[in-house]
Parts: C-alpha cells; structure tokens; sequence
C-alpha cells in the first residue's frame, strides 16, 4: 500500500508538507488486523470407563480395533470375558458371560465387526466363541471334544469367515471354517493347518499330512484346499512359517536340502515358489527374524549370513534385491538391530557398534544411505533408545544423552537436526518417556517427576515448545503408570496401574483435530 501527497504549493514549508501528509494518513483505510494463530484444542480429560482386576500383574488383554471400537477382553468377577468400548462410560460393555472363571483369548475381528474368540466355559473345554458386537450375543459355535480342549490357537479372518485349526476323535487336527454361526461352521478338509496368512483372497498355511508340515493353501473350500509345493520331500517336511504378505507374494522360511532354513517367496503357486537368496551359504540357517514391510517400497529383515552377525538385510523378493544394509557392528559380532520405524523416507533402528554403543541409524534402502543418525551420549555407553513414533516425517523418541537423564527428543534424520525436545525433570535422573503414541498434533506419553508420579503428558513435540502434564490420574505422587493401548480417530484408550494396585483402570480420552485456517499475509513493511 502506498500514500503519495501532491502539493501544488510553490512556496510551502516544512510545517505544511508535514501537516498535509499527516491529513492523508488518517483518511487512508485502517490495516488489516494481524493474523492469529488457529486455537489448539488439546486432549480432552481422560475418563475413568471401566475397572479391572484384580488378576495379578494384568487385567486387560488381546485388545483388537475395529474403527472406532476398541475389543478387548478383560477380568472383573465374571472371569476374562470379551468387552467393547467407544470410549464412553455408556459404550463399554461386556459381550459376553459365559461362566465364572471362563478365559476368553485369541480375538479376531471380522470385516463387518463381528469378532471370533475362543473360550473354555466350565464343563466344555476351549472352543470357538462369536459375538456380533452386542451385549449377551456371545455364543459358542463348537464343541469337538467335550470338557476337552477342541480350538487350536488363533482362528484367521478372511472376509467375514474364521478359519481354524480343531481337535477332532483320534486326536488329529483338522482346518474348519466359520460365518459365525452354528450350522455355517463346518469341516473344509483333513489337514493340520498352522500359521494361516492371508494372501489376497486366500490364506497359507503350514500343512501337516504324510508329507510333513508343507506350503498349503485354502480358499475356503475342500477342492480349493491343496499342497502348494512339496519343498522338502519326506515325513519332517520343510517346516514353513509365514511372514509376510507383501507385493501379491507371501514372504516365509522354510527349510531345504541344501539350504538350511532360508527366505522363501510364493504368488501361492508351485511355479511361483522358490527361494530368495541363501543368505548363510549351504546348509548353515540365517536365523532370519522380524520379517516386515518398512513402508517404503521394500521389506528388512535381520538376517545372519554367518559372517556379519545378525544385522539389518533389505528383500524385494528377487535373490538381486536381497543383500545386507550395512555391517554396523564390524566382524561377526551382532549390531542387533530394534525399533525399525519409518518416518520422511527413512527406515529408523537402533543397533550396537564397538565405537558408539546403542545408537540411532538411519537407512533408505541402499548400503550408501544407511548411517549412524548422532551419537546422542558420546562414548561407547550408549543413549538408551526407546519409544520410536514417527510423526508428520519426524521420528520421536526417548534418549539419555549423558546430561539431561531420559528424555524426549526427535530427530528428521540429520544431525543437527537431531534435538531434545523437552527436559522435564532437570539434571541426569530424567523423566523416562515411554509409551508414545501420536493422535492429532499431538504426543502422548507416561513421564515420571517428583511430584505426580508416572503420569499422563502431552507434547506439541516441538522443542521448547508445549510439553506439560496432561492429567494426574493418581492423585498425589503415586502415579498411575498409564499405557497406550489403542488409537482410533480422535480417542485414545488408556490402561492405568497405580503402584502396588493389581486392579488396572481402562480410560478413554477424547483427542480433538487441529484445525488450520487461511491465513492472510501482510507485506513485511506494515507487519506490526
């Protein structure tokens, strides 16, 4: 905006120019207010929806989301049975009460909310349960072997469909399915399935008959039920363990004459199964683990080739996509990688070498990319990291850098980008910020001072910005030791345990989104 004052006097002074400048100023129309800043709703007071217990050390169990519900199954005087909650008071209930002391275990929840469990009411064994969702619908839909244990670990959820492995006469197990009802419970075929996987439309299995345990497949019926690949021929079999649903192929173990026990791929055909690289060459096994999609485009898995120790490996399936990240602990000692988290296109760990102790590292993919992140304690001691939640392409997490004990810091991946956000409690105690969980733009997360406890905190994440203590659950200083156990849109479930209390408090807490406005921009010159 510009005020220009033309004078068409010959002779004018200083005092009238000034004057007349002065006159035009005030005519001209006021400023625009300067922008504030959108309100920030923060997290609601948590609420007290339930008390659990006692039962020892834990009351609260298998919690499974769906949506917005939140299934759990949980001990009060009615035994362990399966409850819901929306995260009111009104909306937590129990779905099912099926005798005194029942266990109810091994949820799964269905595609239209319907949950399969399994249970060993007084008298009957432990057999597969249904409940649509609602109070008192809980119903069993088998009974194999009377007072006799008749399900077999998890049932797996295809769809609207549970698929299960069941003891039947003679004592063989056998695949079943079910719709959730009685009469649509029956018998697919004479297999003892382990480890069901779903792959696109069917599901993989381990299958034990004269083979040994073999791939199998089902999808859902008796012809559709089949040996995929018979990979090691004689009565042990290749003992196969799926372990990932990646790209339309199943990423699994198995072993093999020759290879040792090694990474396998299938599109759920013989053709298409074979193995991705033998890692530890011959017959030595790579004691592969903690096989699982890093999110950005290709799998890791910790691996040992015999050489290296058990490091860090990236797979896209083909023996040319599988090679080791980098040998962060030099030699065969293991770096033993944790924590793997993604956030703005970086794979996070924490792994162990000689110079650094337990570290943060960072990777993309290649061996060139991955990188010690910073040495947050100098020295060999290590930081202690724990925690990892990534967030809007930052990684957050909790860290002893030496100076200010445990504490929160984030990182985007350089650094000096690599910062302690908050030093609740100052000096080298520490705080121990655990449990970190994200919902909206804001973190919450258990923290322990002097004068509250272990409680509930809340951060912006910013460094020196706004970390406070959202609630004193406990009052005085006893502390609650709250956990995050769900996070749904805008509800956070909480589990409480005050010290030396074997009943455990289940809360829910409201997380309002944080709404961003136009903002309109002044030219730097009228900036107030």
């Amino acid at each position: 905006m510009r005020f220009v004052v033309r004078l068409h006097v010959r002779r004018a002074t200083t005092l009238t120019i000034a004057l007349l400048s002065l006159l035009a100023l005030s005519a001209a129309p006021a400023l625009p207010a300067a922008p504030t800043a959108p309100a920030v709703v923060g997290p609601g007071t948590p609420e007290l929806l339930h008390t659990f217990g006692p039962l020892g050390s834990q009351s609260v169990f298998n919690t499974q989301l769906y949506h917005n519900w939140l299934y759990l199954s949980a001990y009060d005087a009615n035994g362990i049975e399966l409850w819901r909650s929306d995260g009111t008071v009104t909306g937590t209930v129990r779905l099912s009460d099926l005798t005194d002391n029942s266990v109810v275990d091994s949820l799964s929840v269905a595609n239209n909310g319907g949950v399969f469990f399994g249970a060993n009411p007084a008298g009957v064994g432990y057999e597969l349960h249904y409940s649509a969702g609602q109070p008192g619908d809980a119903q069993r839909l088998t009974d194999f072997l009377g007072s006799s244990d008749g399900l077999y670990g998890y049932p797996a959820v295809l769809g609207n469909t549970a698929y299960f492995a069941a003891y039947v006469s003679g004592g063989n197990r056998d695949l079943w399915r079910s719709d959730g009802t009685v009469t649509g419970t029956t018998h697919i075929h004479d297999v003892d399935p382990a480890g069901l996987l779903r792959l696109d439309n069917v599901l993989l299995f381990a299958g034990l008959d004269a083979d040994g345990y073999e791939l199998w497949r089902t999808d859902g019926t008796n012809g559709g039920t089949w040996q995929v690949r018979n990979i090691w021929p004689g009565a042990t079999g290749s003992l196969p363990t799926m372990r990932l649903a990646w790209n339309h192929r199943m990423l699994f173990t198995a072993s093999a004459e020759g290879l040792g026990t090694e990474l396998w791929v299938t599109d759920g055909t013989g053709p298409g199964t074979g193995p991705v690289f033998d890692i530890a060459s011959g017959n030595a096994s790579s004691q592969i683990n903690s096989v699982a999609d890093s999110d950005l485009g290709w799998v890791y898995l910790l691996a040992d080739d015999g050489v290296h120790g058990k490091e860090l490996w990236h797979t896209d399936g083909t023996s040319g996509g599988t090679y080791m990240l980098q040998d962060v602990y030099i030699g065969s000692t293991s770096s033993s990688p944790t924590g793997m988290t993604a956030a703005g296109g970086w794979l996070y760990f924490v792994a162990t070498d000689a110079a650094h102790g337990a570290e943060l590292w960072r990777t993309s993919g290649s061996p060139a990319s991955t990188q010690l992140v910073r040495d947050i304690y100098t020295g060999t001691t290590g930081s202690s990291i724990k925690a990892l939640a990534a967030h809007d392409g930052l990684l957050y997490f909790s860290a002893d850098d030496g100076v200010h004990g445990q504490e929160l810091w984030r990182t985007d991946g350089t650094y000096a980008g690599t910062e302690l956000v908050a030093d609740i409690v100052p000096g080298p105690t520490g705080s121990n910020p655990n449990g970190l969980a994200w919902s909206y733009r804001w973190l919450l997360f258990a923290a322990t001072d002097a004068a509250n406890g272990r409680e509930l905190w809340v951060s912006d994440g910013v460094p020196g910005g706004d970390t406070h203590l959202h609630a004193n659950l406990e009052p005085g200083n006893a502390g609650s030791n709250p956990i995050c156990c769900a996070v749904a849109a805008g509800q956070v479930y909480l589990i409480t345990q005050p010290d030396g209390s074997s009943y455990e408090g289940f809360w829910g807490l409201t997380v309002a989104p944080f709404e961003v406005t136009n903002r309109v921009y002044l030219p730097a010159t009228l900036r107030p």
